[in-house]
């Protein structure tokens, strides 16, 4: 786990009351968004494309996306993806951490309730790891001595096989962080070269739960708000 952050606690009640019925569909995005293409020939996600067509209206036509449920992180140069890369994110698949979380050392987040990547917009800021090098630090999430952040992938955990997941095309081996963002090193790079703003560039985390993305993001989703273990 790194920083993580918080969208605000009203928008995500709201968020929480639209999934409360569990037969409710997860909403329809446009064709025309699954038809758009990355730089390395795979599909942008109905979800990113909407996305990202949101930040570009919001004024941010140079932002990241983490596409949570496929596994990928996209970075946008004036409103076009540019760049993209396989990205591990939190083993549990919620989309929020529980509230107790940011008082709690590392030491005390014991169990997969806390292994959340959580949803929303937030800005990150390059920062520096001795394990990891370079790292892309999410500045609104912050806990007692950890924060999320992207960096390169942990093998501290061998029968993880984090490398391997990395390397899988299912977005369901993504999932297995404590929160933070595992990418390999030319994906580190690619997302360093392409940000325009090393302290406030804004990155778009989607939620797991389709459902959610329209209360999160539009209108304009607030931040959420959690130095610094990082697995």
């Amino acid at each position: 786990m790194s920083r993580v952050g918080f969208a605000s606690a009203i928008g995500f009640t709201l968020a929480l009351a639209a999934c409360a019925n569990p037969g409710q569909d997860p909403p329809a995005f446009s064709k025309a968004s699954a038809d758009a293409a990355l730089p390395d020939g795979s599909s942008l996600s109905p979800a990113a494309r909407y996305v990202g067509e949101i930040a570009v209206r919001n004024g941010e036509p140079n932002f990241l996306i983490l596409d949570k449920k496929n596994g990928r992180i996209i970075a946008f140069q004036s409103g076009r993806p540019t760049f993209s890369g396989a990205a591990l994110t939190g083993e549990n698949q919620a989309d929020d951490l529980p509230s107790d979380a940011y008082g709690k050392t590392f030491a005390e987040l014991k169990g997969i309730q806390y292994k959340i990547t959580p949803a929303g917009r937030y800005t990150v800021a390059v920062g520096w790891d001795n394990n990891y090098g370079e790292t892309l630090d999410v500045n609104e999430i912050q806990g007692a001595d950890w924060d999320i952040s992207i960096h390169k992938v942990w093998l501290g955990a061998p029968l993880e096989h984090r490398d391997a997941r990395l390397r899988s095309s299912g977005g369901g081996d993504k999932h297995i962080t404590y929160g933070c963002v595992d990418v390999d090193g030319p994906t580190m790079t690619g997302l360093i070269e392409r940000i325009p703003d090393e302290e406030h560039t804004p990155i778009y985390i989607l939620p797991n739960d389709e459902r959610l993305v329209r209360v999160l993001f539009e209108p304009r989703g607030g931040a959420r708000t959690a130095s610094a273990t990082r697995y």
